[in-house]
């Protein structure tokens, strides 16, 4: 599972054309698509709020697993 947040407050990279969120996110796709190129499962979550998006996740999963 690879867990992928979004930047509110995202920052330019010195003489580069890209802020440093757009590296993160490049890396990260670069990331899933050599693990999918190597027959591996992934399963790609975005989250805009990392705090609210982890406090969900964890819900979910406790739900799926019987945990309340």
């Amino acid at each position: 599972m690879q867990l992928v947040g979004d930047d509110p407050k995202d920052i330019k990279i010195p003489g580069q054309k890209f802020s440093f969120g757009v590296l993160k996110q490049a890396q990260a796709l670069g990331d899933f698509q050599a693990l999918r190129n190597h027959g591996r499962r992934v399963l790609r979550v975005q989250v805009r709020d990392v705090a609210q998006g982890l406090t969900k996740i964890g819900q979910a999963l406790g739900v799926a697993v019987g945990v309340s």
